[in-house]
Parts: C-alpha cells; sequence; structure tokens
C-alpha cells in the first residue's frame, strides 16, 4: 500500500507548492532516525552542524525524482564557492514506506557523473521509523505533501530542494528538476 491516495485522478495543483511563509524557520528534529543507502543508521543530528540540502524523493520513480537529484549533482559539480561534504551536505530521504537501502542503492547507481567525492557528502536514505505514518509526519515539517495516484501508478509531490541551516532549521526553498550552480551557491 501507498497512501495517502487521491480519491480520483484529479487532485488540487497546491499540492505542488509549498506554503514556505509557514515552514521557513522549522526545525526538523534531529534525533529523526535514517538508513543510508549501505544499511547503516544515523541520526539527522549526524549531517546537521553544516547546512544541509535536503531533497525528497522516493526511489522507484522514474521520472521526476531522479531527475531533481540528477540536476542537483549537475549544479553542485559547478560549486566553486562551497565543497560538498567539508562546507555542506546533501540528504536525499525517501517519503515511500517501500523504500529500501537496496531500493536506494539502485536509485544512485542509475545516477550519472555522481563524482566520488560527492559520495562522502551525500546520503541516500530511507526513514528509520518503520511505522505507516513516519514519511508523512517528516514531509510536513517542511510542508512537503505527496499522495499515491493510482490512475498514474505514480506520486504526485512537488520537485524541491529544501536548503536547511547548520541547526536544521528551513531556510529556502529551489523549485524545479533544473537547477543551477549559481542559485544553489
Amino acid at each position: 500500500g501507498k497512501p495517502p491516495t487521491a480519491n480520483n485522478s484529479s487532485f488540487d495543483p497546491a499540492i505542488m507548492k509549498i506554503e514556505e511563509s509557514n515552514f521557513l524557520g522549522q526545525r526538523l528534529g534531529p534525533g529523526t532516525e535514517f538508513r543510508d543507502e549501505t544499511g547503516k543508521r544515523f541520526a539527522l543530528s549526524d549531517v546537521l552542524g553544516k547546512p544541509v540540502i535536503l531533497v525528497l524523493s522516493y526511489f522507484d520513480c522514474d521520472g521526476s525524482c531522479p531527475a531533481v537529484n540528477q540536476s542537483l549533482a549537475n549544479a553542485l559539480a559547478e560549486v566553486r564557492r562551497f565543497k560538498l561534504g567539508r562546507d555542506y551536505r546533501v540528504l536525499t530521504v525517501s517519503f515511500d514506506r517501500a523504500d529500501t537501502d537496496q531500493t536506494a542503492t539502485n536509485f544512485v547507481s542509475k545516477m550519472r557523473n555522481l563524482p566520488a567525492d560527492f559520495r562522502d557528502g551525500w546520503r541516500f536514505a530511507v526513514l528509520g521509523d518503520p511505522s505507516p505514518q513516519a514519511p508523512e509526519t517528516f514531509a510536513k515539517v517542511v510542508g512537503f505533501q505527496f499522495f499515491w495516484s493510482r490512475i498514474d501508478k505514480m506520486f504526485v509531490h512537488p520537485n524541491v530542494a529544501v536548503f536547511l541551516t547548520p541547526e536544521g532549521r528551513v531556510a529556502r526553498y529551489i523549485y524545479g528538476t533544473r537547477m543551477d550552480a549559481k542559485t544553489v551557491e
């Protein structure tokens, strides 16, 4: 099962937009637990202490999720002022409770031009909390909404990178599947 599900094929396009004013400054729980693509458990506090770019994706997606992550990787490759791992980190988290560290590994393996040194600062993870509502609870903190479209057999969700302060507070959103180095910097 992949709830929440739309009752019909139509949905409110407002789901794709985050009411930013309600979420800027919100703090993610530093104790939130994850399991990365290697199966290693870690807490959000382990990646904080530096700015974090948070991307919510699902690993079986064959559309916008790989595009958002690939676009971010391409943009980060051109960022000169800051070094991934040293100056900031990236955390891609699945909102699909069916995802596992194995689906995360598969997702990473399909990314092109992901430099080896990126791997130190970029983690692909699933939530450590196995409860069915965990993805919605986590996503809700940053205003990210999603639902499973039975008709399309895919999740409907915004394409967004959420920039977090070193303390884990929401600082900025960048939307779209095309990102550029200047905007990210």
